[in-house]
């Protein structure tokens, strides 16, 4: 007991220095009972798990179910054996008892991370209006050294280029996801998609721990070395989470989140101090993504022999590839061009919609433009998001094009 006051005063009085995150704890009332559990709001997103967001017992869990899900028939198992990593299987639920679900077996911590990451997901406009996760819960087995978390199926699959074309919105509140839960790994394999449905994210279970991603931030999934990022991009989704935090119902519904899912009380207190520390420097930590982002492309633009302008025209094909279908085309008939001048595909770059530097250098010299018009032309291209290069396969198009954006800015 002493030892949770002490945590009471550390985080009420030591909190950041801004009124807005300074902590106000929740009432303990009720809480110290092991059976009592703060009351939570309904998710936002429905869930067909008969319990959610929830650490039960195993008897609990067969109860609810209505039967024992490891010792069902197991399918499509993943990662078994790979040290660090959790078994993950889809089970075959008996007939009459609901779909499929997926099941992790892991460490309580783990365990605990992951159902309250895909709780605060669910419950938070912010993050539930750009993506969806599966609903879980866990139990304990034998013990505390293993949990068994309990998913819905995801229907979603892994792309290897889909999270490229994810809305700038989605990309934003992935940033602030990521960042203020501490989710440091992270990364492109989080996201699973479904044809036009929303993207799903999974493997939540490395959370609470920091603030910066633990991979390079070229595989995050919200900036890449591709083009030249913008901060204002995700500002508002920076804005609206610093003042929806700053309510003292937001970081008592947060406190409830990790109590449900298995902390204690000074467990759920140390984590709602991380969420509040890195919430407090939010901005900055985005703002460094961006910039460290925007070094990478103008270093792999320069090691591919671009000057400044054409590094800018460079990023506005880029983005304008990534967010139009009129840029994908025109990468499309560039990468034609490249190929009929004998550079293979795998020298242009990984994916459709982007071009490597080497790739931009060699167009360039195949058709040269009018450094003026290419400059003012990716200025344009990268305030708006895409670009004005319509050309087909008769180079003086190119040059045209360049010189009627030229016209436009001029008037």
């Amino acid at each position: 007991m002493h030892k949770i006051l002490a945590l009471v005063l550390v985080f009420g009085l030591a909190a950041p220095a801004s009124a807005r995150f300074r902590l106000r704890l929740p009432s303990f009332k009720g809480v110290f009972n092991a059976q009592a559990r703060p009351v939570l709001s309904p998710a936002l997103v429905d869930s067909s798990l008969p319990l959610v967001d929830l650490a039960v017992t195993r008897r609990e869990a067969v109860d609810a179910l209505g039967y024992d899900p490891l010792k069902q028939n197991y399918f499509k198992l993943t990662n078994k054996g790979k040290e660090g990593w959790s078994d993950v299987a889809e089970i075959d639920a008996p007939k009459d008892k609901g779909p499929n679900r997926v099941v992790k077996r892991t460490n309580p911590e783990s365990a605990r991370n992951e159902v309250a990451v895909r709780s605060i997901i669910r419950r938070f406009p912010i993050f539930s209006d750009s993506f969806e996760t599966p609903a879980a819960f866990h139990y304990t087995e034998w013990g505390d050294s293993k949990r068994t978390v309990v998913m819905e199926k995801s229907e979603g699959y892994r792309s290897l280029n889909g999270w490229i074309r994810l809305p700038v919105n989605t990309k934003a509140a992935l940033a602030v996801l990521g960042h203020v839960l501490g989710i440091d790994d992270m990364n492109t394999e989080n996201i699973l998609f479904n044809g036009n449905a929303a993207p799903e994210l999974i493997d939540l279970e490395w959370a609470f721990a920091r603030s910066t991603p633990r991979l390079a931030y070229d595989r995050t999934p919200w900036v890449n070395a591709q083009y030249l990022h913008d901060y204002a991009d995700y500002k508002d989704a920076v804005e609206a989470w610093t003042v929806d935090f700053a309510r003292p119902e937001t970081r008592e519904m947060i406190y409830a989140i990790l109590v449900n899912a298995g902390f204690n009380p000074e467990e759920a207190l140390q984590r709602l101090a991380v969420i509040t520390d890195n919430s407090s420097r939010l901005e900055a930590l985005v703002r460094a993504d961006v910039d460290n982002a925007n070094k990478r492309f103008y270093e792999e633009a320069k090691r591919g022999g671009l000057d400044a302008n054409e590094a800018l025209m460079l990023s506005a094909v880029n983005k304008a590839g990534r967010y139009t279908k009129e840029g994908r085309k025109d990468l499309d008939l560039i990468r034609i061009a490249l190929a009929e001048s004998g550079m293979h595909p795998a020298q242009m770059g990984r994916f459709r919609e982007s071009l490597e530097p080497k790739a931009w250098k060699e167009f360039l010299r195949l058709h040269p433009d009018s450094p003026d018009g290419a400059t003012l032309a990716a200025r344009l291209g990268e305030a708006t998001g895409r670009h004005f290069l319509h050309w087909a396969k008769d180079p003086a198009e190119l040059e045209r094009a360049i010189g009627r954006v030229a016209e436009r800015l001029k008037q």
